[in-house]
Formats: structure tokens, sequence, C-alpha cells
């Protein structure tokens, strides 16, 4: 009875789980935050450590021996309201609003999102390859100045994009990535 109780819920589970953003090509962008006479205007959104950021390089890593994607860029696709960061690592990593109201990333193989928000996400694409948008609904994204020096910023939504202290609200523009495939295998 035991082992019929624990499938059971195992299956329930996996049903209520949040489905991750599959990757076509073409369909990849990059994020820039948009907020007019500061120093937040035009800044490239980098993954790194779990979060998204300004003013921090991008880490990513790759267990191949050849194959490996330049790593360098952070990149994003989005479906069916989900955000997913563009990798080739099997499972893909998911885009969430965790409960800090840090906008952050799944580690791989994990579809862990710590009881964050992971579907609304709203991508409206360029037109002619220009810039498009990103929004939450109901949320604004601000940008939070980090203790680790100057120019590093924390990405966080929140109901309707309130800042306070050290954070300023910002916009998310997003921008075509032209390259092929994957732009990391994985983001850490």
């Amino acid at each position: 009875m035991f082992s019929k109780a624990f499938i059971a819920t195992l299956l329930a589970s996996t049903v209520a789980a949040s489905p991750v953003v599959a990757r076509a090509d073409g369909d990849a962008f990059s994020l820039l935050s948009i907020r007019s006479g500061t120093d937040l205007q035009n800044q490239v959104i980098t993954a790194n450590g779990g979060a998204l950021w300004i003013g921090k390089e991008t880490s990513s890593s790759c267990p191949l021996d050849t194959g490996c994607p330049a790593g360098t860029a952070t990149t994003f696709h989005a479906g069916s309201g989900g955000l997913g960061l563009n990798v080739a690592v099997p499972g893909g990593q998911q885009v969430f609003i965790a409960p800090s109201s840090a906008v952050s990333f799944t580690q791989p193989h994990s579809g862990n999102t710590e009881g964050g928000k992971t579907q609304g996400w709203t991508y409206t694409a360029g037109k002619n390859g220009g810039f498009g948008s990103l929004s939450f609904p109901d949320y604004g994204f601000i940008a939070c100045a980090s203790t680790e020096g100057a120019g590093i910023y924390q990405i966080f939504a929140t109901p309707g994009g309130s800042a306070t202290g050290n954070c300023t609200g910002i916009a998310v523009a997003t921008v075509p990535y032209t390259e092929e495939g994957a732009s990391a295998y994985e983001y850490s």
C-alpha cells in the first residue's frame, strides 16, 4: 500500500511541476535595462550565481571536452508564459521570480524554483530586428545596487515595480540573439 501511495504522490508532483520552456533556434534574445538619465540605461543583464545582474560577467560552464558554446553572453527564450535560459544542458534552465522577489534561474538538472513564480512572462519581439520587451503581469522590474561594488545591480521583480532604498525601477528590453543554437551549455 505504501508503494502505491508513494507512486501516486510522485506522479501527481510530476504533473504539477512547471514545464521548462522549449528552445527553438532563431527565437533567442538578450536583455537590456532601460532607465533614461541613469547609469542603468542600456545595460546588459547577465546570469550569475543563480540570479540576474547588471555589471557582472556572465557565469557559465561546460563539462564537454569539445563542442561547447562560448558561454560569454546571457540569452533567453520565451514561450507559453514561461522564460528559460538559452542553454544546451538537457532539461534546460528556467527563469523565475523567487519568493524574495529576486529574478532567478534554476540550477542545471533541477526544476527547483523555490516556490517562485514561473508562469506569466510576456515576451514581445521587436519589429524588424529592433528592441522588444519583457514583462510579468502586475509586476515591475527593479535594479538594486549591490554591496559588491559600484555599477553592480541585482534584478528583482516586485508587485507594481515598487522600489525603495538603493533600488530603481527599470524597464527590460529584448534584443534578438542572432547566433544559431544555445549561447551557453549551462549557466552557473
